[in-house]
């Protein structure tokens, strides 16, 4: 009677005294996974928290313990399991951080030895393969600008693009007649937020900006171009390659690439062909990679025989120096890492990259930016306490209990308790074993922590690196 029982974390509890009660579990094959219960057994797992022991939850509902342990014995074991029984106090894992990095190396060789050059598959699946732009970022490629992409508490009650604007406004790099490039708008939220926010905040800047969006995709411009209406005076939306981009040097004062870069190429290289020695071995598609190891010096004292490298980001950089007016800057926002080498991230139906910041670090200083690297969360001084919805539970909510009832899914976003609620209504107090989790605790959707903003500022009118590597 001492063991303390606890619903699995993807178990939702929905308690109607008044009506039927059922637990939902994450969907199987056939549709949602729903399990109708008695108000007697509902009453019981209410408080399957792991912080009651059942001699203590069988005082609270009144029950004898062979009832209770009756009931515990019941769910816990199939075809009814949806408990676990605990023995011990928990006691937070200790993380070992040589197995932190041991994982990493093995991540790194197993995106290496698995790695096949997709670049053109990549281009063309932006192209022609992307059919819906909502859906494509609920469920393909799910970016933290979309999770926060309403107003949340997390980022003072604004959503992620006026939360940009406002860090632009505060670090006084929006001003009058400047123009702005976004490279690779998504959905169109991110500009569509960042305008209003200047327009409410700053009138009078916002009557003399212009934004240019550069997209890739037809059906993402699409949406862009409707997320945006509000704006068309001011707003131009141009189709085309951001590693080959249509505009004049010197042309904007902002750059902005969010959350985009690691949809660029990815190489493989050996670490033999940075011997000039074997240049000639070298395959073609490599010698861009090589051109840019050896001209800017990147280190790679800590690669592995084979590695790999972003050269598609490196490519963004120089283009991105080009257009830049002097003085102007850059905000290129992605997840990586300062100092692991680009690993696979596998999504539904394409591959991205994260990003080795310490080579694309060397390459910007090398091109004549002044470059500064720092976490998502501090540029936008996200709050890491403010506690989000786990995936588990959202999974449960729309692909078992709310079809379950008829009721349409719910977006996915960073819900709160509160934002929760006010999607949910009554229903909300009906639900237990929601899972929250604060970004600081790790791991939760949403969560910033391997996110980086990378602010790049321009200087020099003409770079000479730049300029020799031309020649």
């Amino acid at each position: 009677m001492n063991r303390r029982p606890a619903l699995f974390p993807c178990m939702i509890l929905c308690y109607c005294p008044q009506e039927k009660s059922f637990l939902a579990g994450p969907p199987i094959e056939n549709g949602p996974n729903i399990m109708e219960i008695t108000n007697e057994d509902a009453l019981f797992l209410t408080f399957c928290r792991g912080d009651l022991s059942l001699a203590e939850i069988a005082a609270i509902i009144q029950k004898d313990g062979g009832e209770t342990k009756a009931m515990a014995e019941k769910f816990s074991t199939e075809p009814q399991r949806a408990l676990q029984l605990l023995d011990d106090v928990e006691r937070p894992a200790k993380s070992d951080p040589r197995i932190e990095i041991a994982k990493q190396v093995l991540y790194e060789r197993d995106s290496t030895s698995k790695f096949i050059d997709n670049s053109d598959q990549l281009h063309q699946y932006h192209v022609d393969k992307i059919s819906d732009a909502i859906e494509q970022f609920e469920s393909r490629e799910t970016t933290i600008s979309h999770l926060y992409s309403q107003t949340h508490p997390a980022l003072g009650g604004i959503p992620y693009g006026a939360r940009m604007a406002n860090k632009l406004c505060e670090m006084g790099v929006i001003n009058k007649g400047q123009s702005i490039l976004e490279i690779g708008g998504g959905t169109g939220y991110l500009a569509r937020d960042f305008l209003q926010y200047l327009k409410q905040n700053q009138p009078q800047v916002f009557k003399h900006i212009s934004y240019v969006m550069l997209e890739l995709s037809p059906v993402l411009l699409e949406s862009q171009i409707d997320s945006t209406r509000l704006y068309s005076s001011m707003i131009s939306h141009v189709l085309g390659d951001a590693i080959a981009m249509p505009f004049s040097l010197g042309s904007f004062s902002i750059i902005i690439a969010n959350e985009m870069i690691a949809d660029l190429p990815s190489i493989c290289i050996k670490k033999v062909w940075t011997d000039d020695k074997g240049i000639h071995e070298v395959p073609e598609e490599a010698v861009s990679a090589l051109r840019f190891i050896a001209d800017f010096d990147i280190p790679l004292d800590d690669a592995f025989p084979e590695f790999l490298v972003n050269l598609g980001a490196w490519q963004l950089l120089e283009h991105i120096y080009h257009l830049l007016a002097k003085g102007g800057i850059a905000i290129i926002i992605e997840y990586g890492s300062p100092w692991r080498y680009p690993i696979a991230v596998s999504l539904k139906d394409h591959t991205e990259y994260a990003i080795h910041f310490g080579h694309l670090e060397k390459i910007a200083k090398g091109v004549g930016f002044e470059a500064r690297l720092e976490g998502l969360a501090d540029f936008l001084s996200i709050d890491l306490d403010v506690p989000i919805l786990e995936r588990v539970s959202l999974t449960t909510l729309n692909q078992s209990l709310l079809p379950h009832l008829d009721i349409n899914p719910l977006p996915m976003l960073a819900f709160t308790p509160e934002t929760l609620e006010e999607s949910l209504g009554d229903l909300y107090h009906r639900l237990y074993n929601l899972q929250f989790r604060s970004p600081k605790q790790g791991g939760c959707l949403g969560d910033p922590s391997e996110f980086y903003v990378f602010t790049l500022s321009k200087r020099e009118a003409y770079p000479s690196r730049i300029e020799e590597r031309a020649n």
